[in-house]
């Protein structure tokens, strides 16, 4: 499962890598591992449930498309479904996992106490999960191991879920998504669902219609949430377009990008909800234009006995309100300024640190519209006479973080005062890889005392 490498306050460390290594887990194998200790097999229906009835518990898949309707090799529609056993999938190349329209789920794996599922390097195309009772496309259920998705992309999926760690004989798995894509899903309830820690970072979520994009559904006791270095763009909702948390955990939200997201609902967040009982951190996102059909709900709402850190965040936004709570007499529900937080609107009422604004005017913030700007995910550039350089000084950063914060949304460095929002303006200097040797690319990496280098910037 997902280790706790730090106490309150939260002790992690921002920057290139992945979700694993910042709660204490080692990455695992990539697509070049060495499959020696394991079986490579062809991408068809008949060669992989061999693999798996023979119980093997490292399969590589040679490039192929595998058809997972009626039409496919052993004419079964049926996922294929691992028993209390661990299982890494890695796809030595282009492997597509097809639903043909008739698909509800591609492997689903139930464990029997901390079993591990593990996919890297898949695409999972045209499944219809209808049914709320239905696992996901990937699932892992009934385990206090831990599902893990890395180097994947869904798309054009139709229904319940795309990516599930659920509870099953009292014991829910841990979820990490890393540098992976979502895109052109509709009707589809929740992208990534879980019910212990989740770790999402470095992917992208865009033009989707659902739902929502993260829900996490307390089970484990005071579990924790790490989002960060994602972009989230173009995408309709019914609910919240990126995030909800259902009570009693931990969240870190940081180095995102959310922009041009929209909401149907507007009793609801149009982007970040948490619940009740949550002590979120929020810092140094980036929201543009996220809007709600009908209402003025916020971006961020939170309920009772909450208290929401914001840090170092930029909101540009056409609505009344950024941030709100679903009851504004509710005394328990707090919004806490660390500082350097700007936003367009008037958030006066929760944005009182002397090195915040609010009613800023967009001109002055300078942003550009999200690109390519560098790094895994899209993010939304400062201009060099943006009133968000140099917002907040890194020794506040370290104190509501628990850690230094060294890079952003890219894997860039911050240097000196750091930018608020997902972007750290500045030229490109130098490059440079972790203490692994893994080549830097955002998101959030890093127990305490490891070593890191990240792509060096300076400012101009």
């Amino acid at each position: 499962m997902l280790r706790r490498s730090f106490t309150r306050p939260m002790s992690i460390a921002l920057g290139a890598g992945t979700a694993l290594s910042a709660f204490g887990v080692a990455t695992p194998a990539g697509a070049t591992v060495d499959c020696g200790a394991g079986v490579t097999v062809d991408a068809t229906e008949a060669a992989i449930r061999a693999a798996i009835t023979a119980e093997e518990t490292l399969i590589c898949v040679n490039p192929g498309t595998i058809d997972m309707s009626t039409t496919g090799v052993d004419a079964s529609a049926e996922p294929f479904v691992v028993l209390g056993a661990d299982l890494t999938l890695i796809a030595l190349g282009e492997v597509v996992f097809d639903g043909n329209g008739e698909a509800a789920n591609a492997i689903v794996s139930h464990g029997s106490s901390d079993q591990n599922l593990s996919v890297d390097g898949f695409t999972f195309s045209d499944f219809h999960t209808i049914d709320e009772n239905d696992p996901a496309i990937v699932s892992l259920l009934g385990s206090t191991g831990q599902l893990t998705v890395l180097n994947s992309t869904f798309t054009d999926n139709v229904g319940y879920s795309a990516v599930m760690g659920w509870v099953e004989g009292g014991r829910s798995p841990s979820v990490v998504v890393d540098k992976s894509v979502f895109e052109n899903n509709i009707e589809v309830s929740v992208q990534i669902w879980g019910k212990s820690d989740v770790g999402v970072t470095d992917s992208t979520f865009s033009n989707n219609s659902i739902g929502s994009q993260i829900w996490v559904d307390y089970w484990a006791d005071d579990p924790l949430v790490l989002i960060a270095g994602n972009y989230f763009g173009n995408n309709s909702s019914e609910n919240y377009v990126a995030f909800v948390a259902n009570s009693d955990g931990t969240a870190l939200i940081a180095n995102n990008t959310f922009a041009n997201n929209s909401n149907s609902d507007p009793s609801e967040a149009v982007v970040l909800e948490f619940e009740g009982n949550q002590d979120p951190i929020i810092a140094f996102n980036t929201f543009v234009n996220n809007t709600s059909v009908g209402g003025d709900p916020g971006d961020i709402m939170i309920e009772y006995n909450t208290d929401a850190t914001l840090l170092g965040n930029i909101w540009i936004s056409d609505a009344a309100v950024s941030l709100g709570k679903y009851d504004d007499t509710d005394t328990t529900a707090h919004y806490i300024d660390a500082g350097g937080n700007f936003s367009t609107t008037n958030e006066s009422a929760y944005l009182d640190d002397p090195s915040s604004s609010s009613n800023v005017a967009e001109s002055a913030l300078d942003l550009s519209a999200p690109a390519d700007n560098g790094g895994p995910t899209w993010t939304a550039a400062l201009g060099a006479g943006s009133v968000a350089i140099d917002a907040v000084s890194p020794s506040v950063a370290a104190d509501v973080l628990g850690q230094s914060f060294d890079v952003d949304q890219r894997g860039d460095d911050r240097v000196g005062n750091i930018d608020a929002g997902a972007f750290e303006f500045g030229e490109l200097a130098a490059t440079g890889v972790d203490a692994t040797g893994i080549a830097l690319t955002g998101g959030v990496l890093g127990a305490a005392g490891v070593a890191l280098v990240a792509r060096r910037r300076r400012k101009a």
